[in-house]
Formats: C-alpha cells, structure tokens, sequence
C-alpha cells in the first residue's frame, strides 16, 4: 500500500500535473515516436490516464485495496518465420492456362493443395504498447488484475521465399522468376486476467513483484504476396508432354499473381510478468515491468487477385476460388513498460 501526508496529496494535485502529463507526452513524441499517428494516440492515452489519475482525491484510509492505471512502454518482436499453404492446384490445372485440362488426371479431385507449402522468414522488429488496468489487493502479497492492450510492431518487410515443397517447389526451381511476400505492422488488442505476487517489501520503498496473466487477444497483420512467371515461353517446363503445350506455355509465361490484405485472427494468450513498484505518494506508486507475451499460433487468409493475370478461380465459370492460408506461432513480444497506479 502506498501512503503519504496531506500536504503532499494537496501539491500533487496542483495544476502542476498538467506541465508534467504535458512534458511526458512532449518528450515521448518528440524522442520515441518520430511523428508516428498511431504511437501518437498511445502517448495521448497514457499521458492524460496518468494526469487524471493523480488527481482523483485519495481514500481517507490506509486500508485501500483497488486502484487503476496506465502502462505505456516499447515492445521487441522476434523474427518470424510465416508458413503458407494454398488450395491452388498446378498451373496445368487452371483452365484459363490449359483450356484441356478435364484430360489430365487429377485436375478435377476433391482434395487441393495437398503437401504443396512455402515458408518465408522476417527479421525481427520493435514497436510500441500501451495498457490500462484496474486491480484488487486480496492480500499485502497477492492481487489481481482485469488489463486492456494494445500493441503494434513495425516490420515493413520483404523476403524472399526460400524454401517450398511439391508443386511449388519445382515452379520455384525452374519458371518462377520472383516470388516475394512482405510483412508490415503486426498489431493485437486484447484482454487479460492477471494475477501477481508482491514480494515482501523489506525497504519499504520498493516492491518487486511477478505475475501471470490469461486472456484473449485479436492480433492483424499487413500481408502481401507476389509470384511473377518468367516470360520466355520456350523456358516453360509445364505441360510439355501435352499435345497443347505451345498453348500452355504461351498462356503461362509473364503472367503474376498478387495479393494484399490484412489478416487477422483471435488466439488465447498467455503472459509473465515482472518489475517493481515504488510509492510516490499517499494512494499513487510508479511501477517498471517486463512482460513476454505469448499468443497461440496465427492463421490468416489471403486471396491472390489476380492469379497467374487472371480471377482467383481455377474455372471461367468463377467456380473453385483459390486463397492462401499463412500461419506462425511468432507473434510473441518483450514489452518494457513505465506506468503509474492511483490506489483508493
């Protein structure tokens, strides 16, 4: 518990915490936030949670169990290693490739995609969170704790596809002349119940803590994809045994497929937690904590459009849609973050 004088909760008060919130949110924008619209608006949460939270009145009591807060802080992503798979089937299998494709064996079966996969690998990358929370103390080394998050991380990258298996694998080798995907901001919002144990405070100025938190998070990422055929129709390996394969060729080279979306999905997550708290006055404490959070693996969805330069059907008649499926269990962070609690 945190406790102090009134004098001090009188000062604390004063429209000096006004020039503080407004100096903290000056030097965060200006040092950390390089003009960025979006970590702006964290700055803006976290600055004005933290002003109006110093001026609620404190309880009259020492016995305060609740408080709230705001936690505004950097993040550091790992790399990310996103695996696709699609329900494509081969080129020689798409009818606005090769007109006679009912002839081949297996263009029409049931199952798609089968044992047909890529991965592509990013680098790591950092970003910003923010956080508000409201707490109980069931006891003077135990709480809990309900937690609002909102994360973003800026990868804003492009890599090669470096590795692939079936039929991919073999256009890879021999008639893909680019195959590239891109992965940009990578954000989540979520929800978490955490649960800490204060460790006995034997100066009575610093408390350190752990904690463990379960929730749920909806995490979006900026995805894109690109596969450009090279356009010599004469390098084209599929459909050399058909007796149309002038054609095929002919309708396979140069041709692109390209995709861009956001993609999202909502796992479990789980997080550590640890740091300190240290009292500033009667009913408010800083706090500096760590966090790992941990989601379930992602899994989105992307639509080439147009595939191999034409409609993301495999049939003129707009039947069999074709999309990909992209997946990692990566999106994990380190968060390090600086926050206040009012206790009432």
């Amino acid at each position: 518990m945190i406790y102090g004088g009134r004098a001090e909760q009188a000062a604390f008060s004063s429209p000096k915490c006004f020039y503080v919130s407004w100096r903290l949110l000056h030097h965060f924008a200006a040092v950390h936030l390089m003009g960025s619209v979006m970590n702006v608006r964290y700055a803006l949460l976290s600055a004005g949670i933290m002003c109006l939270t110093a001026l609620v009145p404190a309880a009259a009591q020492d016995s305060t169990r609740y408080y709230v807060g705001a936690n505004p802080g950097r993040i550091f992503s790992p790399g990310v290693a996103m695996n696709g798979i699609s329900n494509d089937r081969p080129s020689i299998c798409d009818e606005f490739i090769n007109p006679l494709f009912s002839l081949i064996p297996g263009c029409d079966a049931s199952v798609r995609g089968v044992g047909d996969d890529w991965m592509v690998p990013y680098d790591g990358a950092s970003g910003y969170e923010a956080s508000v929370v409201v707490g109980y103390q069931l006891h003077r080394m135990f709480r809990v704790e309900a937690e609002y998050y909102t994360r973003t991380s800026e990868y804003g990258q492009r890599s090669d596809v470096l590795t692939a298996q079936g039929v991919d694998q073999s256009m890879l080798n021999e008639e893909i002349a680019q195959a590239r995907e891109w992965l940009g901001t990578v954000s989540s919002q979520g929800l978490m119940a955490n649960v800490y144990f204060d460790v006995e405070n034997l100066s009575n100025r610093v408390t350190p803590f752990l904690g463990l938190g379960f929730g749920v998070s909806r995490i979006r990422a900026d995805y894109g994809s690109v596969r450009v055929l090279i356009s010599d129709p004469n390098a084209i390996v599929t459909g050399r045994d058909q007796s149309n394969a002038d054609e095929i060729a002919n309708n396979l080279a140069s041709t692109t497929s390209s995709g861009y979306d956001t993609i999202g999905d909502t796992q479990a997550s789980v997080q550590m937690l640890l740091g300190v708290e240290i009292p500033v006055r009667k009913s408010l404490s800083a706090n500096f904590r760590a966090r790992w959070m941990i989601v379930s693996d992602f899994e989105g969805t992307i639509v080439w459009d147009p595939l191999r330069s034409h409609i993301p059907n495999l049939r003129r008649d707009s039947s069999e849609p074709v999309a990909g499926t992209m997946s990692t269990n990566d999106f994990t962070y380190l968060g390090l973050s600086v926050g206040l609690h009012h206790h009432f």
